[in-house]
């Protein structure tokens, strides 16, 4: 059979005794090395022979990279777009102050990336809280000598870009006013005081040209109270948010859906989603359909459980308000809402299994599920919270690394894509084989602790998945050609053996 010939070559090249003195030791060593490693090839090639069964993969699971600081030990990731970048707050050197940052993946979606200081309005902090598709950033800035803190939009020079102009958008005659969410066209939607700083409302304010710097700040109105926030847009002008119901606040807030008039018009009605069967409820997400998430007072006021609203129709005012629950503890609370309906948050856990509370996923499918146990359990992060989630299912927020708060971003890992560069091909054979038979991490693409077969045979599974793809469109790599990928991968290991062979040798007869 061709492919025992090729290990035969192979082997007796890779194997050949090394420059002079080597030892019995190292001699008999090499033998069995050898053999396992002519084995294992052998059993590679079997197992691509027969792919196994995609349900017998391993689950997906999320790669973690960690955001940084500004210089200082802090940092909080608030906003993700659809491209991965991701806008939150971070601590200066010595955490002298925080700012509000950008950070910006090497590639759409990628895992490593750089973070950018969007600087202030002329006061020493300001934080990033939304931002959109083309990399606008709503948050808050301090103004000159910290008289107050104004509402600020960042914008690019280029969409997508890390050069850009922190504007001020001013208040509805207040001092105070923060901005929270920017679609696609550039509304944005916060909160500012009024007139005399006793009542505060929700606004959307709108560009005069759709991404625009330039526009003009619109109340929103309240339930009957004199406190609301806004905390999310949607494309079509729609905004989540909460509102005192009477003069009693907080405790009589409800949460609330925004309804344009015309879509991403500056007229509209404010409307109640009501609650979970307690006094109170807050609306913190919303995606492009309508559906919103935050988190409401259950019956009797026992707990507050994070909620997903779903309208009716797509972009309705009427529809249902449904508790996603908990992952075990009292309280649980809603941050954002993707495309496909799936919730992120953070929600309280059994003491336990930590002190902490925990970010989640909520699908309809898998209901409630901890972050942390789809993240590799030896990175060292305790993710604490979700903040928000892309289409592409990326999660930013922020968690515990070394004994510091710093955001993250989750990226959903292919399995078998051991290098974490998008696809599964060749590069990850080559990785595998560059661990060969150690413990991993990496090229562990099962995560069970070993580098070996099984990696190869999860790798054969998922061959040119990228991602995005779905499984029933990748093509499963014929046993030829998966075989020469692992020849040509392997025997590039093997030189890399035969090379630390011959440098331990010539350190013996040094020695010598």
């Amino acid at each position: 059979m061709w492919f025992c010939s090729a290990m035969d070559s192979l082997q007796s090249r890779s194997s050949r005794t090394p420059p002079r003195q080597s030892s019995q030791r190292s001699v008999r060593s090499r033998f069995l090395a050898r053999s396992a490693f002519r084995i294992a090839l052998l059993s590679v090639f079997v197992g691509a022979l027969g792919v196994p069964d995609r349900a017998d993969a391993a689950p997906r699971a999320y790669y973690v990279t960690d955001l940084g600081t500004l210089g200082g030990t802090d940092s909080r990731g608030w906003g993700l777009n659809a491209g991965g970048q991701v806008a939150g707050y971070a601590a200066t050197t010595d955490d002298a102050t925080v700012d509000a940052f950008l950070w910006t993946p090497t590639s759409p979606n990628a895992t490593t990336g750089t973070i950018k200081d969007l600087g202030t309005l002329g006061g020493t902090y300001a934080w990033g809280v939304g931002i959109n598709g083309n990399g606008q950033v709503a948050g808050v800035s301090a103004t000159t000598g910290d008289a107050a803190e104004h509402a600020t939009l960042w914008s690019p020079t280029t969409p997508g870009g890390t050069n850009g102009t922190l504007y001020d958008l001013g208040t509805l005659g207040g001092t105070y006013s923060q901005a929270n969410g920017v679609n696609a066209s550039g509304q944005v939607a916060g909160y500012s005081d009024m007139p005399g700083d006793v009542d505060s409302h929700a606004f959307m304010w709108k560009p005069t040209t759709p991404g625009g710097a330039a526009g003009a700040m619109y109340d929103l109105g309240s339930l009957g109270g004199p406190f609301t926030i806004a905390w999310d847009i949607n494309n079509s002008g729609q905004v989540a948010g909460s509102s005192d119901t009477t003069e009693i606040t907080y405790e009589s807030s409800h949460a609330f859906l925004w309804q344009p008039t015309t879509p991403n018009g500056t007229g509209g009605t404010i409307n109640d989603l009501g609650t979970l069967g307690g006094s109170s409820s807050d609306g913190n997400g919303i995606n492009n359909a309508g559906q919103v998430t935050g988190s409401s007072r259950t019956t009797d006021d026992v707990a507050v459980h994070a909620f997903r609203w779903t309208p009716s129709i797509p972009g309705s005012t009427s529809g249902t308000m449904q508790d996603i629950g908990t992952l075990g503890g009292l309280n649980s609370y809603g941050y954002a809402v993707s495309a496909a309906g799936n919730v992120v948050g953070m929600s309280e856990v059994d003491a336990q299994v930590s002190n902490n509370t925990h970010a989640f996923l909520y699908a309809s499918d898998t209901g409630m599920v901890d972050l942390n146990t789809l993240v590799d359990s030896f990175s060292g992060w305790e993710l604490l919270d979700a903040y928000d989630i892309n289409d592409a299912g990326q999660i930013a927020g922020q968690g515990l690394i070394n004994g510091e708060y710093h955001a993250y971003l989750l990226t959903p890992l292919i399995a078998g894509d051991v290098n974490h560069d998008g696809i599964v091909d060749v590069s990850d054979i080559q990785t595998v084989a560059a661990n060969w038979l150690t413990t991993g991490p990496t090229g562990d693409a099962n995560s069970d602790g070993l580098v070996d077969i099984s990696d190869i045979q999860t790798i054969a599974a998922h061959w040119l998945e990228s991602s995005g793809a779905g499984n029933s469109t990748v093509p499963e790599p014929s046993s030829l050609v998966l075989s020469a990928a692992i020849v040509f991968s392997l025997v590039g290991a093997a030189r890399l053996r035969r090379q630390r062979y011959r440098e331990s040798d010539t350190t013996s007869l040094k020695a010598g």
